[in-house]
């Protein structure tokens, strides 16, 4: 294929030549096309020699290769006219190399970062590329200037060589890390930071050598001011940039063509407009590539690797090219004015560079093994090896050639040596560095690492043989070559040379495949599995851990595309999880986030109370002076205050417009008037509010009411500096001081004044427009001040349910039990606590917690409609069209939740309408007419251990906590007959270990205990104050009476949501269920029913029933007579189920059965119950026929609704689509649309109620 593709290339190539120069009549060389066929030709070339690299994984870096062949095509031009030509567009690349390539090199790098590690190690990353980077430059000059020419060669000229040689970019080193251990990780981020300072340190640093020796820059200062212009100018505007990317990225975060065009666009135009202003392009390059790297976090996983693969094409395409032009042009330059001893001291120049970096680095190695991640001598010695040299290096190189004009022999040495000790690198340094790597041992796995690969690849193989053993059953693939099948589907292991069949064929059970090792026991004659080392068993622990934060992190995406999470989120918690990967101990601190509970706004915070105080009308509740002088004060100030800070505030302004303009004054003495008339009148001012706010004392109430108001501290200040300024300009006039001495005192007044003038704006307090507007103002201003809060709450919910999924698969994810144990541990306590903190947080802000939760339910119910919508696509209910216009109508729902900012908390009715087993139907609305409150006080105990519940407590405000220890007798009750300890949040299946949960407000307690008769067995206290809707057991059980359904009632729905979250435990660890997401398997399961088998002695499983899940009591089998005990999983073999009703099943203290009955496809509840009645066998008769009357009538209703809803689903949408069309037609669809969805939704919202629920 690639051959093929090679000659169309070729043959399209040369008829494009061959038609222009046949038109124009020029020689190739002339025309335009010849530039565009090299520049395409270096590409291909390119792609040719790097997938031949990759492919037989050779060694060498194809970037050598790229340089050689551009050295052929130079010496070729040497003797051809055409290639001569040809080779003429090779001098526009190399001179294009800072505007074109040197953006993509550094931006690049800088978005492909892994950001928190490179600010971690940011010290370590400045040293490097600061001190250790200048010194081994300067080495390197010095002792280039000896071995050339002491005598042609200057000091300054070694040190512009030296700045050549500072620049790295380990491109080929980096693919070598990536593929090695968590040990190398801190070192590929040392040496990416390194690339993106040190190329800006280089040109730099060689600017300012040639401005210098070209006389441009000649004082100390100037090189200063040129840094500081980079710094204090260049950095802030690339921060503004990388703001500006960041904020369009979030913009178009799920459009992969949005996201590539922002961030070319914003490369280059960072690149050229912070090198315009402050000269400093590849700093803001760097800065704006960091900033929007950054949120890379909140991308999809597809977008992300789209955008990534983007510029890495552009990259290699950039440095293919680059490769190819550099060999060309280095023909040309290094052809003529050398001689053979120049050749010679290639080599030394290599050896030179090597080991100037290797002492710059093993002089400060005892300060860069102190900070950051640390180093120690092997990767210091990786680090020296890594330092392969920037292709900046060879466009400086090259503008050295051209800077010695005058002086071509020596811009020749300078540009050969750089050029050949760059090749000589990049061949030797990054040929041997996985050789390098692998000596050192830092290639070397842990144990752990390689147990977990062992693991992952047996599990793929026994599914692998599932899948065989499936497909092997089907009557057109019985005669398949099957050892062939075997053979093409071994995958070899990646870490081992020999295929993984090899490895398992005829040993299954092989020890060293799974690295277990044991020893032979003498007395048993068995072999006995060996305890690991202390060492082994911390590389154990420390990769189960790092393997956890993976999947954490996976779970993390999973929330973000379901909806429970937002962008902003998602990039938090990645961010916390990789955090937790750079820390020792492998573990996500919570500190952090319980500070973001706590943290506001500050800005906005003083600006709501500043708007407040501005709302005030009253001045301040004081009490009338007794002295009729002080009360004339009094009215003035208190009565009268608004006329008379206009008064004041108009002087004032008038005062701060004299000093502007002074020079209308044009003598000292007038100023000395100005200022002396002021301070009277502050003074006035001063003593006139001292009298009005003394009601009899004028230390004790004047001046001590006077100095709580900050308006009133800032008027006196002013008067003290006004007074400053009166004596100022008295000694002006005595010339005792020069005139210019009043300046600061002048400009420090006029600032006092601004300030004080900003008073005047407290009057529009008394205008009604102010008085409506104000209001949303501070609504706003709250809103800023609780984003925090709402991010740390939302953050929190997500680390829980995070928390919640990995203690469910724990078992599946750590093999061994002691590093389960303390893995679990550490969840438990972080659960716990997180749990508590969000408890009380929400009883202290209740509208926080309220707005995150709905906005959560919103944005997972949109999402679920949006897999709706693809589902019908997929279906073919809707053709792209329409699926383009569902999809819009939910942008606009997502657009709206955005839009929402505070939610207010819902009423109790709600929250008790909208517990699990509560529908709105008659004996509901009995319930609620039943419901009492109860309080409970902090630390006061709802049920104790051994209490009965005789009541429903759902839960309105405050927290419970529920504390149950494991005893023996319950347990052994659960063993023999299926009895669930009650306990109401216990999510475990053998209730062996302890349990401490906390309840939040919205969920109830009591229901198992209320429901069975059984007593407590854990203690329930109040952590706060609380309070609780009481449903007591007589409501209840005429509620019962009320609606006898067997299989929807009220009582069955209860047992369901108690079933719910035992079962997806249980499907969860069920093999059928094992490639389910925790989602799919909810959706499942919000199908299934519990129904009354009270009236039953054998239950058959029929073909309508997809999956049964024991949840309490026990059940035998009626063909194997195996028993199970609840809570389990019934295997899909079993045909028929003997309860505790029936003679055959003797249990000595019998508990009612209660089975989660999950139906097959297109059946519902009703007609399974239907079919029950009538093959299983009952224990009365008499009550059958009762039973058998009121499932059918069930069922038909439901049938009788789901006919005329299809009908009617089916009417709507063809009517509606006719009148699409038609007015589609007249240019009107959007109102039609509108209709559409809206009438459809509703439809189909009652066909899935009907079809899934079956709610009647």
């Amino acid at each position: 294929m690639l051959k093929l593709l090679v000659c169309v290339y070729f043959l399209c190539v040369g008829g494009a030549v061959y038609g222009q120069v046949v038109d124009d009549k020029q020689p190739l060389f002339e025309t335009v096309a010849y530039k565009y066929i090299y520049f395409s030709t270096t590409v291909l070339l390119m792609a040719i020699v790097r997938h031949v690299t990759e492919e037989y994984d050779l060694p060498i870096p194809y970037a050598l290769f790229s340089i050689i062949l551009g050295v052929v095509w130079g010496i070729w031009a040497m003797y051809d006219f055409w290639a001569s030509g040809m080779s003429e567009a090779a001098h526009i690349a190399v001179e294009s190399l800072d505007d074109v390539f040197l953006p993509v090199i550094v931006f690049k790098i800088a978005f492909c970062i892994d950001v928190h590690a490179f600010f971690k190690s940011l010290t370590q990353i400045l040293i490097i590329a600061g001190p250790i980077a200048f010194l081994s430059g300067v080495m390197t000059g010095s002792l280039m200037k000896v071995a050339v020419s002491p005598n042609d060669w200057t000091m300054l000229d070694g040190f512009l060589f030296g700045a050549i040689m500072i620049p790295i970019y380990p491109q080929d080193v980096l693919r070598c890390l990536k593929e090695s251990t968590m040990q190398t990780k801190h070192m590929k981020i040392l040496l990416e930071g390194e690339t993106i300072v040190s190329a800006w340190a280089a040109i730099t640093v060689f600017m300012f050598i040639c401005s210098y020796i070209s006389g441009w820059v000649v004082w100390w200062y100037q090189f200063v001011l040129h840094l500081l212009l980079q710094i204090v100018v260049g950095v802030p505007i690339s921060y503004l940039f990388g703001i500006a990317g960041s904020y369009l990225m979030r913009v178009v975060y799920n459009d992969a063509v949005g996201i590539m065009l922002v961030t070319v666009a914003m490369c280059y135009c960072s690149y050229f407009y912070v090198h315009w202003i402050a000269n400093a392009g590849v700093l803001g390059n760097a800065i704006v590539g960091i900033l929007m790297g950054s949120k890379r976090t909140s991308l999809s996983q597809e977008i992300d690797r789209t955008v990534t693969t983007l510029w890495q094409t552009i990259n290699c395409i950039m440095c293919g090219m680059l490769y190819t032009n550099i060999g060309t042009v280095t023909v040309m330059i290094i052809s003529k004015g050398l001689n053979v001893q120049d050749y010679m001291l290639i080599f030394v120049t290599y050896l030179i560079s090597n080991i100037t970096r290797f002492i710059s680095f093993f002089l400060f190695s005892f300060i860069l093994s102190r900070i950051g991640y640390g180093m120690t001598f092997q990767n210091m010695i990786v680090c020296v090896w890594a330092g392969l040299k920037n292709p900046i290096c060879l466009s400086m190189a090259l503008n050295v050639f051209e800077f010695f004009e005058d002086d071509e022999r020596k811009g020749r040495l300078v540009y050969l040596y750089c050029v050949t000790v760059y090749a000589l690198i990049l061949f030797i340094n990054g040929s041997c560095a996985t050789l390098l790597i692998k000596t050192l041992g830092l290639a070397e796995l842990s144990n752990s690492r390689l147990v977990n690969m062992n693991t992952c690849m047996k599990y793929i193989y026994e599914a692998r043989s599932r899948t065989v053993a499936i497909l092997k059953m089907n009557r057109f693939l019985a005669d398949a070559n099957w050892p062939l099948v075997m053979k093409a589907t071994s995958l070899k292991h990646p870490y081992k040379k020999m295929s993984q069949d090899v490895i398992l064929k005829g040993q299954e059970d092989n020890n060293d495949l799974l690295d277990h090792r044991y020893t032979f026991c003498p007395d048993c004659q068995n072999k006995v599995q060996n305890e690991p080392t202390p060492k082994e068993f911390r590389d154990m622990l420390k990769e189960a851990k790092l393997r956890l934060l993976k999947l954490k992190k996976t779970a993390y995406s999973r929330f973000f595309e379901n909806g429970m999470m937002s962008k902003f989120g998602i990039g938090i918690m990645h961010q916390t999880i990789e955090v937790a990967m750079d820390n020792e101990e492998l573990i996500v601190e919570l500190d952090g986030l319980y500070r973001l509970f706590t943290k506001e706004g500050m800005f906005y915070r003083v600006l709501t109370n500043i708007l407040h105080h501005f709302l005030r009308v009253k001045y301040v509740n004081l009490r009338p002076p007794r002295m009729w002088w002080r009360r004339l004060c009094y009215r003035l100030v208190i009565v009268h205050q608004n006329t008379f800070l206009c008064i004041m505030q108009s002087l004032v302004f008038i005062h701060a417009c004299t000093i502007i303009f002074n020079k209308l004054f044009m003598t000292v003495e007038a100023l000395l008037s100005k200022t002396l008339f002021y301070t009277m009148l502050y003074f006035t001012e001063f003593m006139i509010k001292i009298f009005a706010l003394s009601w009899i004392l004028v230390f004790k109430h004047g001046i001590g009411n006077y100095f709580r108001s900050y308006w009133n501290i800032l008027e006196f200040t002013i008067l003290v500096f006004c007074s400053f300024c009166t004596i100022v300009h008295i000694l002006t006039v005595a010339k005792a001081i020069p005139m210019m001495s009043t300046v600061i005192f002048e400009m420090t007044l006029f600032v006092l004044l601004v300030i004080r003038l900003l008073r005047t704006f407290t009057l529009l307090k008394y205008y009604a427009c102010y008085r409506a507007f104000a209001p949303s103002v501070i609504r706003y201003l709250e809103e800023q001040i609780d984003r925090y809060r709402i991010l740390a709450y939302e953050l929190g919910i997500n680390y829980l349910a995070g928390e919640e999924e990995m203690l469910e698969n724990l078992h599946q994810i750590i093999d061994d039990e002691k590093i389960r144990e303390i893995v679990k541990e550490k969840i438990d306590s972080d659960r716990l606590a997180l749990t508590y903190k969000l408890g009380t947080f929400q009883n202290e802000f209740p509208h926080v917690a309220t707005t995150v939760k709905t906005k959560l339910a919103m944005r997972m119910v949109l999402n679920s409609m949006k897999d709706d919508v693809h589902e019908l696509k997929v279906a073919g209910w809707v053709d792209d069209v329409e699926n383009a216009k569902l999809l819009n109508a939910l942008g606009e729902r997502y657009t709206f939740i955005d839009s929402l900012k505070i939610i207010q908390p819902v009423s109790t009715k709600l929250i008790f309408r909208e517990i699990p087993y509560m529908v709105e139907n008659e004996e509901i609305e009995f319930l609620y007419t039943q419901l009492t409150t109860r309080k409970f006080e902090q630390h006061e105990v709802v049920y104790k251990e051994g209490d009965i519940a005789e009541n429903i407590y759902i839960l309105i405000s405050g927290m419970l906590k529920e504390e149950y220890v494991p005893e023996k007798a319950p347990l052994d009750k659960l063993r023999e007959v299926g009895a669930l300890p009650v306990v109401d949040y216990a999510f475990s299946l053998t209730y062996e270990e302890p349990i401490i949960e906390y309840v939040v407000p919205g969920n109830s307690i009591g229901e198992l205990s209320l429901l069975t008769g059984r007593p407590y067995n854990a203690v329930i206290k109040a952590e706060t104050t609380s309070m609780v809707y009481v449903l007591n057991k007589t409501s209840l059980t005429r509620a019962f009476e009320m609606n006898l359904d067997p299989v929807n009632g009220l009582e069955c729905r209860i047992w369901k949501s108690i079933s719910f979250k035992k079962a997806l435990t249980v499907m969860m660890n069920s093999p059928s269920y094992r490639s389910y997401t925790q989602n799919k398997i909810k959706y499942i399961l919000e199908r299934a029913f519990v129904p009354n088998l009270s009236n039953y002695k054998v239950f058959v499983v029929n073909e309508m029933m997809a999956d049964i899940i024991l949840i309490e009591g026990t059940v035998m089998d009626f063909n194997s007579r195996y028993r199970y005990t609840g809570t389990c999983y019934i295997p899909r073999a079993v045909q028929k189920l003997i309860l505790p009703r029936s003679s055959y099943l003797k249990v000595n203290e019998p508990v009612e059965t209660k089975l989660l009955v999950i139906p097959a496809k297109d059946y519902n509840e009703y007609e399974i119950m239907l079919t029950e009645e009538q093959i299983s066998e009952l224990v009365s008769e008499d009550s059958k026929e009762c039973l058998r009357k009121l499932i059918q009538s069930k069922k038909l209703l439901v049938t009788s609704k789901s006919s005329a809803t299809s009908r009617q689903m089916r009417s709507i949408i063809g009517s509606l689509k006719k009148k699409m069309i038609s007015h589609e037609s007249m240019g009107g669809s959007k109102s039609i649309l509108t209709r559409l969805g809206s009438q459809v939704s509703k439809t189909a919202s009652a066909y899935r109620d009907r079809s899934m629920a079956s709610n009647v």
